[in-house]
């Protein structure tokens, strides 16, 4: 994202959530880097994207339903880990349709820790449709107010080079 008005057009922020910001000065990929930052008063910060619909069938394995293939991936960077109890990615279709992996624990302060997981591993919310997918949320359940920024959120084949961006930050 070029900057802080374009960022939170596309993501929404609810619960804990504060409006994203852009970091231009410390990415691992693109030109800047999501910045979603949280107050602590209920104990969960989200945050919702909705790009254009891609077709992930391809990836997925299925038009819809549970995915027999597939991994989701992404960047991290959190100032404090202990800011943070769990992350959890959904992508899907809509917002009663979707996979939801849970990230293992955050373990290194201020750096880029990469993360993949399986969307054969996924929990499944109703049925989501792969053929138009545009639906993707980061849930973060925090113990105190801070930050994490986002990098590089990737769905790609198994045993693939193919990436295939959902959304770029």
């Amino acid at each position: 994202y070029a900057d802080n008005t374009t960022i939170q057009a596309e993501w929404i922020e609810t619960g804990d959530g504060i409006n994203p910001t852009v970091d231009l000065t410390d990415y691992i990929e693109g030109t800047s880097s999501a910045v979603l930052a949280w107050t602590n008063a209920s104990g969960t910060a989200t945050f919702t994207a909705s790009p254009s619909a891609q077709n992930l069938q391809p990836f997925t394995g299925v038009a819809s339903g549970a995915p027999i293939k597939g991994n989701v991936m992404i960047w991290l960077e959190t100032a404090n880990i202990t800011d943070i109890s769990s992350i959890k990615l959904r992508v899907g279709s809509d917002n009663t349709n979707y996979a939801e992996v849970t990230l293992t624990a955050l373990t290194i302060n201020d750096d880029w820790v990469y993360f993949q997981s399986s969307l054969k591993n996924a929990t499944i919310v109703g049925t989501p449709n792969w053929t138009v997918a545009d639906y993707i949320t980061i849930v973060i359940a925090e113990t105190s107010s801070g930050s994490i920024k986002v990098n590089g959120f990737r769905i790609n084949a198994e045993n693939s080079f193919t990436l295939y961006n959902v959304t770029s930050t």
